[in-house]
């Protein structure tokens, strides 16, 4: 997961880039997206689950997820790599059943974690 954070920052960029006043039709289909992507989580274990919610539905900092869930710093860093590769994963097997192979990058994933409106 070290080689996610050395490139979240380039992909911020390009996702912020992207990001530019969607249409009506494009905030459908994030919400979707969204609601699907969540749907997915919620197959994870429960550790795993709360640890991506509190990470990127409540934006808080690992240090204040560590607290609310009551382990280390370095346990929830662990199950969050360990959720983001798994969820990863279920939606890349999603999509290639859906569209014969098209894959999501996780960065795109990501993105589209943050719940908006909590």
């Amino acid at each position: 997961c070290t080689r996610l954070r050395r490139s979240a920052s380039a992909g911020r960029a390009v996702l912020e880039a992207k990001a530019i006043e969607p249409g009506p039709r494009d905030r459908i289909a994030q919400g979707e997206t969204r609601q699907s992507l969540w749907a997915a989580a919620r197959t994870l274990s429960p550790i795993q689950y709360e640890a991506l919610w509190l990470r990127y539905a409540e934006d808080m900092p690992i240090k204040e997820i560590a607290k609310v869930m009551g382990n280390s710093q370095v346990s929830v860093k662990v199950a969050l790599c360990r959720a983001r590769m798994r969820l990863a994963e279920k939606l890349q097997d999603m999509a290639a059943a859906r569209k014969g192979g098209g894959k999501a990058s996780l960065k795109e994933t990501l993105a589209l974690m943050k719940v908006e409106g909590v």
